[in-house]
């Protein structure tokens, strides 16, 4: 008896030996896969911003901590991955564009504009058909109050008098016009972003980034940021 509980005890110990091996031999597969995959997304984020004019960074560390709103409020990352930054050859008016993954949580897109906003508004896109709502949607971003809801979007803002007074029928035809990829857009400072899934690609950063242009023109009704400038006499 002894001796086959012993060669049983053996026995177990080779299968869960191989068990074993098998184990870490899957975990270094997919080890690999998910690194080809994620340099095959750098080289695809790289030529995208090539082709723009924008150049690349692997990481930018706490690039996402100039803003407050938006996807970045409701999260405690500040890195930025996959970094392409710059002015594009096609804008008219130089302003910088910057598109970054926010670790595995969100692509943002953002574009500098000429006129600093006062207030900072969002649109949310809090009851998406058909699918459920993204874990962004679930918390305002601090410093926010509700404004309106329209559709599938809810609106946000640190003022809600003044975000209710640009919520007009060309704001409802641009969030009816959304690609599906985003889920928030927001203005903030002399920023606007827009806030895509995670694993998007060039398709949608492309349909993102015009979509953005638009929203730039329609929260230009925002008041502006008051001037610090002492007057003169």
């Amino acid at each position: 008896m002894g001796s086959q509980a012993a060669a049983t005890i053996a026995a177990m110990a080779v299968m869960w030996f191989f068990l074993g091996g098998l184990a870490l031999i899957g975990a270094i597969v997919v080890m690999r896969i998910d690194s080809r995959r994620r340099a095959w997304q750098r080289k695809v984020r790289s030529i995208w911003g090539a082709r723009r004019g924008l150049e690349f960074t692997r990481k930018v560390p706490r690039l996402a901590a100039q803003w407050r709103f938006g996807t970045v409020g409701r999260h405690s990352l500040t890195d930025g991955r996959n970094v392409v930054q710059g002015v594009p050859r096609s804008s008219d008016q130089g302003c910088e564009e910057v598109l970054f993954d926010l670790d595995d949580a969100a692509t943002i897109v953002a574009f500098r504009v000429p006129a600093e906003a006062g207030i900072a508004f969002e649109a949310v896109r809090t009851d998406p058909e058909g699918q459920p709502a993204p874990a962004v949607a679930a918390r305002p971003s601090p410093g926010t109050a509700p404004v309106a809801a329209i559709g599938e979007w809810t609106i946000f803002s640190t003022d809600v008098e003044a975000a209710r007074r640009a919520a007009d029928l060309r704001l409802v035809s641009f969030l009816d016009a959304a690609p599906p990829s985003v889920d928030l857009v927001w203005a903030e400072s002399e920023w606007v972003l827009a806030s895509l899934g995670p694993n998007t690609g060039w398709a949608e950063w492309d349909a993102a980034e015009e979509w953005l242009a638009r929203f730039a023109g329609l929260m230009r009704v925002l008041p502006p940021a008051r001037s610090t400038m002492v007057p003169v006499g």
